[in-house]
């Protein structure tokens, strides 16, 4: 996705050879990942909801996957995070810094807005304007663009954010970042005995800011195997141990609060998501370090084209839902998965291409 601008050296840090080495290719590598797990969440999400009318190995092996990708938008957030908050954005006026960014996130949040509400009264369920207002007010036009109202209102709070964090240090920083993760998961709540204080599209932005700060905070953490180590360590217990939690959790309490520790504010997800960063920005520098990637350009462009591949992605993937049953048999959904997640983002990146290419329409991805 693109919270961050499109050239590369502009919110970067300075064009020095040493940033560019270190920092060009994480960003991109990372959103690249991410997209993957997001519309990885979106396949196996119809099987997770399942339970009681897949297998119990169907259904199993649908949550598992779903838990194991959580960390996918989280991680859109901290790459944003660590490329926005900088030194050079706090140094900005902040009309300077919304007039040239408003355009990446307005047009693509009206006009991708006004489609989806017009594809759900092709789809069904048909709504009136009422509803649909309803629906945009509560930033959620479709199911995926409550991210656009998210990285809107950290566009917002930006300037101002990366003026209050410039001169902290690592260690404040990262006080600072997990007392707003915190303040996140609260605000979440833990249903059903603690439930969410409610968002709409104005505050959606608010339990990701720790995550944000977060990214500023770990892309600049000193990295190294033994910390690394413990990451993956972390990564695999909580995998492990949220999939089998909410395995019970959903016989207890039922599919509304049983996937509780899917939510990007659980404390599972939480570590998740930090434990990822610090392992894709390790074996990215890593990779670097031995041998400058040649294709950085190629590489780039696929990471700009990710905010295109998250935007149009479900409407394929609804068309193909529609009109194709998803398998039910695990030895059938163990192919169909991979097969269903990498089709879609091959054809939603050739769409995304050719969009680029239209005056009229390469703003809206």
């Amino acid at each position: 996705m693109q919270l961050e601008p499109t050239a590369q050296s502009s919110e970067r840090g300075p064009a020095t050879p040493d940033s560019r080495r270190k920092l060009s290719a994480f960003p991109d590598i990372a959103k690249i990942v991410a997209v993957f797990g997001v519309v990885t969440i979106h396949v196996a999400a119809p099987a997770s909801e399942g339970f009681h009318v897949l297998t119990d190995r169907a259904w199993g092996a649908a949550m598992v996957l779903e838990t194991a990708t959580r960390w996918s938008v989280p991680l859109f957030v901290m790459v944003s995070g660590m490329l926005l908050l900088t030194d050079g954005t706090a140094r900005q006026n902040p009309l300077v810094f919304y007039r040239r960014r408003a355009h990446r996130i307005a047009i693509p949040l009206v006009a991708w807005t006004v489609l989806y509400r017009l594809f759900l009264e092709h789809t069904g369920p048909h709504a009136d304007l009422g509803e649909h207002i309803e629906a945009i007010y509560a930033g959620q036009p479709y199911y995926h663009l409550y991210f656009l109202f998210v990285i809107g209102g950290l566009y917002l709070i930006c300037p101002f954010l990366a003026r209050a964090i410039k001169d902290m240090s690592q260690g404040q920083l990262g006080l600072l970042s997990a007392g707003a993760l915190i303040l996140g998961f609260l605000w979440m709540g833990v249903p059903p005995w603690l439930p969410a204080s409610g968002s709409n599209a104005f505050s959606l932005f608010a339990p990701y800011v720790g995550f944000f700060l977060a990214g500023r905070w770990l892309g600049r953490v000193e990295l190294d195997k033994e910390l690394v180590r413990w990451c993956i360590a972390i990564f695999l217990i909580l995998l492990v141990s949220t999939a089998f939690e909410t395995y019970l959790w959903v016989q207890a309490e039922g599919l509304t609060y049983g996937r509780y520790f899917y939510g990007y504010l659980s404390p599972p997800v939480i570590l998740m998501s930090l434990t990822m960063f610090v392992m894709i920005r390790y074996l990215t520098e890593q990779r670097e370090s031995r041998k400058p990637i040649v294709h950085m350009k190629a590489l780039h462009f696929v990471g700009e084209a990710t905010f295109g591949i998250f935007l149009i992605h479900p409407f394929f993937f609804t068309e193909l839902q529609r009109h194709y049953a998803p398998p039910t048999a695990l030895h059938t959904l163990a192919w169909w998965w991979p097969v269903t997640v990498i089709g879609l983002v091959l054809v939603c990146f050739a769409c995304t291409v050719f969009l680029k290419q239209i005056p009229g329409l390469r703003r809206i991805v």
